[in-house]
């Protein structure tokens, strides 16, 4: 669901053209999910390309934000509108996911980052391609998403509308 499958065939498609592209997969998955995708990675001799670090305490996700250009998430389907999301762009990283469920409510398509259609590996390359060729772009788009964050899902932002509908209720 994560869309990681189709993260990983992108990398090892563009890994000719960008041979010190990285991609840093973060978070549990199913054990067999997490051997098989070792077994490609180790077929396609991508070891150098992709990097499994498996689950990773939240406290210690704003050094993984840190270390990537660009966030890459494209679920097949989120629910809600997607945390993970809100914590790149609140580091200042651009944010490529899919136009499908939750996520265009948080990620603007060529404002905080890039929209691509689900499975769609060739569309998901030309965001990675995009942002990896066009550093200007990323840095506005990085700095737009961390703009957008604090103007719409602060802490602050979420105590005033708590607020608003809690006097809504009362009056």
């Amino acid at each position: 669901n994560k869309g990681i499958e189709s993260l990983v065939n992108a990398v090892i498609a563009l890994r000719a053209t960008y041979p010190r592209i990285c991609l840093r997969v973060v978070g549990k998955g199913g054990q067999d999910f997490v051997t098989c995708l070792r077994q490609r990675i180790a077929a396609d001799r991508t070891q150098a390309n992709v990097e499994i670090l498996g689950y990773v305490p939240y406290g210690k996700l704003p050094e993984q934000y840190a270390w990537c250009d660009f966030f890459a998430g494209p679920s097949v389907y989120e629910p809600g509108p997607g945390n993970v999301y809100l914590e790149a762009m609140a580091c200042e990283k651009p944010v490529i996911a899919c136009n499908s469920g939750g996520a265009p409510e948080v990620v603007l398509d060529r404002s905080t980052g890039l929209l691509v259609p689900p499975q769609d590996v060739v569309a998901l390359q030309d965001a990675i391609v995009t942002l990896t060729e066009d550093a200007l772009l990323r840095e506005q788009l990085g700095r737009n998403a961390r703009a957008w964050v604090e103007r719409c899902f602060s802490i602050e932002q979420y105590t005033t509308k708590v607020e608003r509908v809690y006097q809504d209720l009362v009056s």
